[in-house]
């Protein structure tokens, strides 16, 4: 199942490219996409769905949510469902304040949000953006989480997450 957070989704602000990209890509592994699904920033509404697709599937695909601001919870949410906690990854910590410091802008405390993670989580580091993205396992299950912005997102899976699928399809 493909899930894409984001209620400007719902309301038409924006085209949901990340979808088409993701089901051609999976197929092209050899993944079935059962299901297409957008949420808005609910985390009641991403949980029950990610248990929803869960009851039909064994692999779910985010994108969006996992940003800076309050109402980016999915890794909130992904976490909760599969039973694990979020951390502080300092080397991210580390990294996002590199890259502020590049940019020559003063990092903001909210951007500190985007460096915990599931404590479990194969973490998907962003070159192209701030939020880096993650695999989380549990019972057979696993959720990829990705980024909204479609630059970023092609970019985390071509370089992260197909050779993460790739990896787990050999063994």
């Amino acid at each position: 199942a493909i899930i894409s957070v984001g209620t400007e989704l719902l309301f038409g602000q924006i085209t949901n490219t990340n979808s088409v990209f993701l089901s051609q890509q999976l197929n092209n592994l050899g993944v079935d996409v059962m299901y297409h699904y957008t949420v808005g920033d609910n985390p009641k509404r991403l949980a029950e769905m990610i248990r929803q697709a869960f009851t039909d599937c064994d692999l779910i695909v985010t994108t969006g949510g996992l940003g800076p601001t309050q109402d980016d919870l999915t890794k909130e949410i992904a976490a909760e469902v599969l039973h694990d906690e979020l951390v502080l990854h300092e080397d991210l910590l580390e990294e996002l304040e590199q890259y502020f410091k590049k940019l020559n802008r003063v990092m903001t405390e909210n951007n500190k949000k985007q460096v915990y993670l599931p404590s479990r989580a194969v973490v998907f580091d962003n070159d192209a953006g701030t939020a880096p993205g993650f695999a989380l396992e549990e019972n057979g299950k696993t959720i990829i989480c990705m980024p909204g912005p479609p630059r970023e997102m092609t970019r985390m899976f071509e370089r992260r997450v197909k050779p993460y699928l790739e990896s787990k399809s050999e063994s």
